[in-house]
């Protein structure tokens, strides 16, 4: 194993991505399954413009019967034509990477804390709800922050 030089002085603190709404890409789905034995996708958002272009933030996608409406909800604001209201078949995750769709975003504090140094993890960003490419309904703006 060889040995890397590296300076932790010059690599920057995580930070959330602010809450707001942003217009994103699904750039990663991957397949798995929930600690509750259903399937699930995760998959993983890229911020288009703004302040925060570039970020990345995560979700997951459940297919567990108690997650199918907000799976349903997001699927169609991803894509309504594929996944209109009547959709019966297989989401393969792969079918998902390169869709746009405007995602709220709000950031939740942790509850759990770092066993090696007592502090609580750092907050984290977490996909609200999905709505379709470019959409700007003020009541999801109001209840996640204003972009």
């Amino acid at each position: 194993m060889s040995n890397t030089h590296i300076d932790f002085s010059q690599v920057p603190d995580f930070e959330a991505v602010p809450a707001g709404r942003y217009d994103a890409t699904i750039v990663s789905a991957q397949p798995g399954v929930a600690k509750s034995g259903s399937p699930k996708i995760d998959l993983r958002w890229k911020i288009e413009d703004g302040d925060q272009a570039g970020r990345q933030v995560f979700d997951q996608m459940s297919f567990h019967p108690n997650a199918l409406w907000r799976t349903k909800q997001s699927l169609q604001a991803i894509d309504g034509r594929t996944y209109g209201k009547g959709f019966a078949g297989a989401v393969e995750a792969e079918d998902l990477i390169g869709q746009h769709a405007t995602i709220i975003v709000i950031v939740e504090e942790s509850n759990e804390t770092d066993p090696a140094t007592g502090e609580p993890f750092p907050a984290r960003s977490k996909v609200k709800s999905i709505l379709p490419y470019g959409s700007t309904p003020a009541a999801a703006i109001g209840a996640a922050g204003k972009k």
